[in-house]
């Protein structure tokens, strides 16, 4: 029982896809009858057009052959065309918009189209005043930050440990490592963050700084800082 329902259902679509065909069938003629019965060029141009753009389920090959051109012709002799939407910002103000192609016209109407189209000279205009306000903002906090980044390398190195900057490093490098010593992977200790290098004070790299527990600090660097007083940089 259940399968002969199927076989009636299949039957169905069968019946509906030939009529289909039949009736996409019929538009074509009409559309070749509509052109031929067109009075002088000028009118068969203007009827094609709209056959073209407004009706994507005719053939090309059916209105080129009307027009007794190439398809390839037939597309420049088409090609102007535009369509007017509402403004994809501000929704109200209608925007006349360019079409390149029927598969265009398809998506500028349901929305799918990815071209920069569609905004209204108003919304266009405040556009373009936001983008130099970001990019003078970010000019002014990149030309900042040089400036910081100079103060930071003249300052003298004690001063530097003590700055809002090297707190915030430091803090991420010891999260980083997930609050643990590097060399001997004990936790819930007191961490200090060792330079290994001093050629990027200011802009230190991942790779120039180590987290020490205080045992581990004292036996690595303890002799190192007694000549050297510039490298006990610990953060107890």
């Amino acid at each position: 029982m259940a399968l002969y329902q199927i076989d009636v259902k299949l039957a169905e679509l069968t019946s509906l896809d030939l009529a289909s065909k039949n009736t996409k069938q019929s538009i074509q003629e009409i559309a070749m009858e509509t052109l031929n019965d067109c009075v002088g060029d000028s009118q068969r141009l203007d009827c094609a057009k709209t056959l073209y753009w407004e009706y994507p389920i005719v053939n090309s090959n059916v209105i080129a052959n009307a027009l007794a051109v190439s398809e390839h012709t037939m597309r420049k002799l088409v090609k102007d065309s535009s369509v007017f939407i509402s403004c994809r910002e501000c929704g109200g103000c209608e925007v006349e918009v360019k079409v390149e192609s029927r598969t265009d016209m398809l998506n500028i109407r349901t929305g799918r189209c990815h071209r920069d189209i569609g905004v209204c000279d108003e919304c266009l205009t405040e556009r373009n005043m936001k983008k130099a306000a970001d990019e003078l903002q970010s000019y002014e906090k990149s030309k900042r930050a040089q400036i910081r980044l100079a103060q930071l390398k003249r300052m003298p190195y004690k001063e530097y440990l003590q700055s809002p900057e090297w707190d915030d490093l430091r803090w991420r490098t010891k999260r980083r490592v997930n609050w643990k010593c590097q060399l001997c992977n004990k936790d819930k200790a007191t961490l200090n963050v060792h330079h290994k290098t001093y050629e990027r004070i200011g802009e230190e790299l991942p790779s120039d700084l180590i987290v020490l527990c205080k045992g581990c600090h004292a036996k690595k660097f303890h002799d190192k800082e007694s000549r050297n007083e510039k490298e006990h940089d610990t953060d107890s």
